[in-house]
């Protein structure tokens, strides 16, 4: 068996003008294994001689700033099968129903198809619809509800629980939503 690859991994952190900035390094100590697999052999960072530095006093001349200015960008569309992946993930749908659920966003203008390359946009109003339930009710907007009451359904297939009791159950957790949806409307 081969060794193990050892490196040393250093970390500095600084400050300029109040603000502080950190930065890491590896230098490779023992390559080991790597010398058989290369390509599992870590990258190196050379990061200057902090320890030259420290002895100088601590202090390190700033070779130079610059400002970027930038803004971050919003991840892209979603395609179909990326949704149908994340439905399946969090337990909402079966493989005859989730069609139907993206056909119903589709339909209730939520999201627009592309159909060009099967992403799903999302429209002004679904837009704003994720925002409103997220500042009101976060839960709404998340898998986690649906995930739980596809589990409940589940339970009446295999007789666990009743028609009734899911039916109620749901029943209640909504109104208990639809609740706190119209306080915080009227805040």
């Amino acid at each position: 068996i081969s060794p193990n690859c050892k490196y040393y991994k250093l970390t500095a952190i600084f400050e300029i003008c109040g603000e502080k900035f950190v930065i890491s390094g590896k230098k490779i100590k023992e390559e080991g294994f790597t010398v058989l697999f290369p390509s599992f052999k870590p990258k190196e960072t050379n990061l200057p001689n902090f320890e030259k530095i420290k002895k100088a006093g601590g202090n390190c001349p700033i070779a130079g700033t610059k400002i970027i200015e930038g803004q971050t960008s919003p991840p892209p569309d979603l395609s179909e099968s990326e949704l149908i992946a994340l439905m399946e993930k969090n337990g909402i749908g079966t493989d005859a129903s989730i069609p139907t659920h993206i056909q119903n966003i589709i339909e209730r203008n939520y999201v627009k198809l592309n159909s060009r390359d099967r992403t799903l946009i999302p429209t002004n109003l679904g837009t704003t619809l994720i925002h409103g339930l997220m500042k009101i009710d976060p839960d709404i907007a998340l898998p986690a509800v649906r995930s739980n009451i596809e589990k409940s359904i589940s339970k009446i297939a295999i007789g666990i629980s009743t028609y009734e009791e899911v039916v109620d159950d749901s029943l209640r957790l909504f109104e208990q939503k639809f609740n706190n949806f119209i306080q915080q409307i009227i805040k």
